[in-house]
């Protein structure tokens, strides 16, 4: 894969996942009014009790909805959203080929690691591995793109 083609790709991850958390920004601030969430509520009680694994699911999200009277959902979305925007700066900086949105993503991707590695020390999961073996990978690609261009001259004349 080549240079701008591989910072093409990650870009394009990059927006899938800011395009998710603008979903999830949204989601939450819909579960802000109580009757949405309650109806949220009944809807994953119902799904537990009729579904093994679905009911594992639904029932660390009714422990989500258990918050449904408190500003967490509004903070959910604040971050979500702040996120979303980071993924954006990230996605389009790579797509554009710039320098500094590797090095932007470099930072970012490194941050997360150590967090990646608790949650997965915690509990293994596919989604928890995937996502630390991905942003891992993104990390190295990158760091071995900006160690493969020579350095932006300081002395231009």
């Amino acid at each position: 894969m080549t240079g701008r083609s591989g910072l093409r790709v990650i870009a394009a991850f990059k927006f899938a996942k800011a395009i998710g958390l603008i979903a999830a920004g949204f989601g939450a601030l819909r579960l802000l009014d109580p009757d949405r969430a309650a109806w949220a509520q009944d809807w994953l009680e119902e799904l537990a009790v009729e579904h093994h694994v679905g009911g594992i699911i639904a029932g660390h999200a009714l422990d989500l909805l258990n918050f449904g009277e408190s500003p967490h959902f509004g903070r959910l979305a604040v971050v979500a959203f702040a996120f979303a925007v980071l993924f954006v700066v990230e996605g389009v900086g790579l797509a554009l080929a710039r320098r500094w949105a590797e090095y932007l993503t470099v930072v970012v991707g490194i941050s997360f690691l150590p967090v990646e590695v608790i949650a997965l020390s915690r509990e293994v999961t596919l989604a928890r591995g995937g996502a630390f073996l991905v942003n891992l990978a993104v990390v190295w690609y990158l760091i071995g793109q900006l160690r493969a261009r020579p350095p932006i001259p300081t002395d231009v004349q």
